[in-house]
């Protein structure tokens, strides 16, 4: 970039044209490189008049000092330009000139300012990026974010991701741990005397046995004194084909790899990449560092370091266990299978049973594969793959300048052996991401002259097994995994060599049993098997364990084993097809979710639901019932103050803008659908539910649900209608999908955010997004909203309603908020229930939208609601209770956690439920209140105006626990008995309702179930019985036929006699317990409320209904 001159009067000086930020650089000292002598010529430097210079002064006089603004921390101060004044170089012609020593000084001066101020901008970007983890994580300390900015290249963002998994900080804690432990120090992993005599034994033996199998069909193999070169091997084979020539220069091990792709691809891919694919050479980039220690999360040091490899593209097993023992060795990993040698160099540990019966770790000291004396194994010849002494010594001469070598070297001594079957990535310190002890060293992660590990040396003896071993893809019916090494009893029973010395070491506290006939075993009585000796022992084989195999259950839970299949799934015998699905396709072409690191569950079942649930999620366990208790954590009940509706131009000018639904920018939401997957996306499972809303076919939209959590999954199962086999296979795409990320925070800082919850809402999409909230109501409340939009566009009125019918197919709707009692109320066991929350009313009658029920469960008893309590059972979701810890009985009584405790449940699980949940056109609606102040009535008939003005008015109490912060009774208005679900103007559903009730001659009835007899301070609410009693009343036809007094300011019709219910309790005034003045000042108090509310809707309203108001 071209250089900025500074000019006084006719003066030029050159000057950076950058912010003074820099590196530290030391001073030039040494020759300069010579100038080309055309570069002056090229570039030449135009002086400029000195009107310029007096221009500048003019306008840098006219420029006011503005007052400095106030920042929260000094940290948020912008950096001064300069902060020293330091004289500035002057040269005539840069190019040729020298510098002098006072011209170096400066110049020296200048770095060490950059450099101040450089330092000073990464402790402020430190300061600002710890504000910003701090804000969301405020319980981690100082110490803890510089870890693990540390660990994560300072990406702020990613700390805050990988702080979403609980180990994570756990693993953090320990490196710190680490760091401050001088015991650590102490106990580093080098070779002990007795460690260091056993290996130069190991060296001695395997050197013998090197001169024994050497011979001159060996020597052929090699060419100048080494084996072919990989590149040229398989350029060699791409020319001759199925040609002898082919493999020539080729070790019988690298033959033998080449030749078993299919029979063992641990072995093939040890050595060679993917038919077609080039293998990558050199040093390790940081996107192939992060797949390695993510495979490492997964499968951890197996030993089939072939199979490893597959998930890294572009390298192969040597170079990944190549790449590993160089972490050992810069003590990135801690792993106690490994010891360093004097040299620091990483080597293999072997269990040998000692003396006394222990266990010591220690060198192998016999070759296993060699006919030399020693072996345990089969004898067989090596000589295919064997080389003279002197090709040896060249080649470990060769070594220890070839550090950088990513080629596969079988001839290579069998020093060491990664097959560290203990050894996963719980013993890690923490899942690593950087290479500074590298970059402290100066090592690379591999190649280069200072990687600091040979690259030639591969585990060969790890290889040798895969390549000897006849069974290839037998699975060990102890460990469930591939078996490396397989042995037979004298009993027929094949198993892993491992699994049966562990077995035979310690079997229900015996030794030398075998664990599958309880006989007398011994290791002497193993063979292992070979190709050698395969066909001598193949007819003996017992490959099913007959009677035996009800052990391994016990055999599993003792040793700690948890079968796993291929798809991860425990227990599970299915595995994942190599091909993805077009379901798994549709996910990743319309969601972004990625299958390939994913494990993606649709439509899993009830038990399936309940093992991932019990076994994923901290503190989910079973009641007594059998029903899934699961908690959402600090968030208890809905936040309404956090819902957003994407503004764009096909729903804008259709929607309610205001208090209840808040305007989101389409980008906004596109950042936090971005935030959403990318968390989905670091979830080891995510599961998947597609399902229906509405359960009319002409009406009904299809919704897919994708979460992290089964807990989520199985409560929207129960919430939407489920499809069946064949409805599922043609389900297609989606016309809304919910990405519920509630376990990840939103960014406070992204514009419009208002705290780290939000819920958003893109009609244009079909797309919902939760982030910070794990209350699964969110889910089943963002559907009903979206219906509330889709439904009146089609000429359905949708209510926010339960509703039943009585023997004679007669309908009643019951409208009312959370708490009110539509779930309880509709639950009669006289009347069959067609749903409990949502439903629409269409040209044919009413229709459910949901496939389940939400009931509240505070205080609930099998006697006030036995329908609701027996619905609780296996399949069932219980949110948020809490329970006895041992007989796991519910107590429901208990408020501790929050007021609004839940169930939800199948709506089959109610004996009465109607199926299809479909019924006619209504001939009550029910209009439910929560009176907080105890003046309205139990129960008042009302004339079509006042049943407009009460819908329209919606009044009534915000119960405890049915939003986030709602601690009492707080007395509201909500239009429609549903305002936070609105999205069109209350006015549009009324007009809607008023014409469906006066064509079909629908009563109307207000009940109020909140307090009588007082306010909610000195007074209880209305017995559940007596509500009972009133619907009963209505639905009989007994309540529309008896006799009505007036009830004053509200001019509201109170029945004067209800079966089964006091009669002093059916007037308010009658059933006040304090004086008459009292009730009179609340009556009045109450009724301003509603007059003051109306005003938002006056405008709009009908004379008829504004004649409905309370007359003061």
């Amino acid at each position: 970039m071209a250089p900025k001159v500074k000019r006084e009067g006719n003066e030029e000086k050159i000057t950076s044209r950058f912010f003074k930020e820099s590196v530290g650089l030391a001073p030039f000292a040494g020759p300069r490189r010579p100038v080309k002598p055309d570069m002056q010529k090229r570039f030449p430097l135009t002086p400029v008049s000195s009107n310029v210079s007096e221009a500048l002064a003019f306008l840098r006089s006219q420029v006011q000092i503005r007052p400095e603004p106030a920042y929260e921390s000094d940290d948020e101060k912008p950096l001064p330009l300069e902060t020293e004044e330091i004289e500035v170089i002057r040269k005539e012609n840069v190019f040729s000139e020298e510098v002098t020593e006072s011209e170096l000084d400066i110049i020296q001066k200048r770095v060490a300012l950059q450099q101040r101020q450089f330092q000073e901008y990464e402790k402020r970007e430190i300061a600002r990026k710890s504000r910003k983890i701090l804000a969301m994580y405020d319980y981690v300390s100082a110490e803890e974010i510089e870890e693990m900015l540390l660990d994560n290249d300072n990406d702020e963002d990613e700390v805050i991701v990988r702080l979403t998994q609980p180990s994570y900080l756990v693993g953090i804690r320990r490196i710190i741990a680490a760091k401050h432990s001088t015991e650590a120090k102490e106990k580093a992993p080098v070779m002990s005397d007795e460690q260091k005599i056993a290996y130069q034994q190991l060296l001695k033996k395997r050197s013998e046995t090197l001169k024994k199998t050497t011979n001159e069909e060996a020597k052929k193999q090699y060419r100048m004194h080494g084996r072919l070169a990989l590149d040229d091997a398989l350029k060699q084979v791409k020319e001759h084909g199925i040609d002898p020539k082919a493999f020539e220069g080729w070790s019988q091990a690298r033959v033998r790899a080449y030749q078993m792709i299919d029979q063992n691809p641990n072995s093939y891919y040890y050595r060679f990449n993917a038919p077609g694919e080039e293998q990558k050479k050199g040093q390790w980039t940081a996107e192939e560092k992060k797949l390695f220690h993510k495979r490492l999360q997964e499968v951890g040091a197996n030993g089939q370091w072939g199979l490893f490899s597959m998930a890294i593209p572009g390298r192969v097993g040597y170079q990944c266990s190549n790449f590993y023992r160089l972490l050992v060795e810069t003590k990135q990993i801690h792993d106690p299978n490994y010891v360093l040698d004097d040299k620091g160099k990483a080597h293999y540990l072997f269990d040998k049973k000692t003396s006394s019966g222990g266990v010591e770790k220690t060198f192998r000291t016999h070759s296993k594969h060699a006919n030399g004396s020693g072996s345990d194994r089969p004898s067989r010849s090596r000589s295919g793959a064997s080389t003279s002494v002197a090709s040896r010594r060249s080649k470990r001469k060769r070594r220890s300048t070839r550090w950088g070598s990513d080629e596969d070297t079988d001839d290579i001594p069998e020093f060491d052996d990664d097959d560290s079957p203990s050894f996963t990535m719980k013993t890690w310190t923490t899942k690593r991401t950087r290479t500074r002890a590298l970059a402290g060293d100066g090592l690379s992660s591999e190649g280069g002259e200072n990687s600091g590990v040979d690259a030639g040396q591969d585990d060969e003896d790890e290889e040798e097994e895969q390549a000897f071993n006849p069974l290839p893809g037998f699975i060990d019916p102890i460990t469930l995994d591939e078996v490396v090494k397989p042995a037979i009893s004298i009993y027929g029973h094949v198993m892993g060599y491992e699994s049966w010395v562990r077995c035979l070491t310690n079997w229900e506290g015996k030794k030398n049993i075998c664990p599958l006939t309880k006989k007398k075993l011994t290791k002497r009585d193993l063979v292992i098997l070979t190709p050698e000796n395969w066909e001598e022992y193949n007819p003996f084989i017992c490959f099913s364990f007959v009677p035996e195999l009800c052990l391994l259950s016990n055999m599993m839970h003792f040793y700690g084993f948890r079968p796993m299949s291929s798809s991860g799934r425990p227990g599970s015998s299915h595995s994942r097809p190599n091909t993805a699905s077009k379901f798994e396709e549709d996910m990743h072409n319309i969601a972004g979710i990625d299958y390939t690191r994913v494990d993606i569950r649709r439509n899993s079942s009830v038990p399936v639901l309940y093992e991932e649930a019990l076994t994923h999620e901290m503190g989910t366990v079973l009641s007594s019932a059998g029903a899934l208790c699961a908690y959402s954590g600090k968030k208890t009940g809905r936040s309404p103050k956090d819902k957003r509706i994407v503004d764009e131009e096909q729903s804008t000018s259709d929607v309610w803008w205001g208090p209840v639904n808040t305007r989101m920018d389409e980008r906004v939401f596109m950042i936090n659908r971005e935030r959403a997957i990318d968390y989905l996306n670091t979830c080891q499972q995510l599961y998947v539910f597609d399902g229906f809303a509405g359960w009319d076919p002409k009406y009904r939209i299809k919704v897919r649900v994708v979460a992290s959590r089964a807990y989520h999954i199985l409560f929207m199962r129960n919430m939407l209608i489920r499809p069946t086999d064949e409805e599922l296979e043609k389900f297609g795409k989606p016309d809304v999908t919910i990405f519920n990320a509630g376990a990840f925070p939103a960014n406070r800082y992204t514009t419009g955010m208002t705290s780290t919850t939000s819920v958003s809402v893109n009609f244009k999409r079909g797309e919902m997004v939760i982030l910070g909230t794990e209350y699964a109501g969110e889910m089943k409340k963002g559907v009903f909203t979206i219906m509330h939009y889709l439904m009146p566009k089609a000429g359905v009125l949708s209510l926010h309603s339960s509703a039943n019918e009585g023997p004679d197919e007669d309908v009643s709707l019951f409208f009312g908020l959370s708490g009110t009692g539509k779930t309880t109320l509709s639950a009669d066991p006289k009347r069959k229930l067609i749903g409990d929350d949502e439903h629409c009313w269409s040209d044919t009658g009413v229709f459910n939208i949901e496939g389940g029920c939400y009931a509240k469960c505070i205080d609930l008893s099998a006697e006030k609601e036995p329908e609701i309590f027996n619905a609780i059972r296996f399949g069932s979701v219980l949110e948020n209770v809490v329970l006895d810890e041992d007989s796991r009985l519910v107590d429901y009584s208990d408020d501790s956690l929050t007021e609004n405790t839940r169930c939800a449940y199948p709506i089959d699980y109610i004996p009465n439920a109607k199926i299809p949940c479909m019924g006619g056109h209504p001939k009550n609606l029910i209009l439910l209140t929560c009176d907080a102040f105890g003046v309205l009535p139990p129960v008042s008939k009302l004339t079509s105006a006042q049943a407009m003005y009460h819908f329209i008015s919606g009044y009534t109490t915000k119960v405890p626990g049915t939003e986030d912060g709602i601690t009492e009774p707080v007395a509201t208005f909500s239009a429609c008995f549903g305002a936070p679900f609105l999205i069109l103007h209350p006015q549009k559903y009324a007009s809607m309702l008023a014409d469906r009730m006066a064509h079909h001659k629908t009563n109307a009835w207000l009940i109020n179930t909140g307090w009588i007899g007082g306010s909610a301070k000195d007074s209880k609410r209305c017995p559940l019985k007596y509500t009972r009693a009133i619907l009963d009343a209505i639905h009989s036809g007994e309540l529309a036929k008896g006799d009505f007094e007036n009830f004053e300011v509200f001019n509201l019709q109170i029945p004067t006699h209800v079966s089964n219910v006091p009669d002093d309790l059916l007037h308010p005034r009658k059933a006040w317990k304090g004086t008459d003045e009292e009730f009179t000042h609340s009556l009045k108090n109450v009724a301003s409320m509603f007059l003051e509310n109306f005003k938002t809707y006056k405008r709009e309203a009908t004379e008829e209904t504004l004649s409905a108001a309370p007359q003061i």
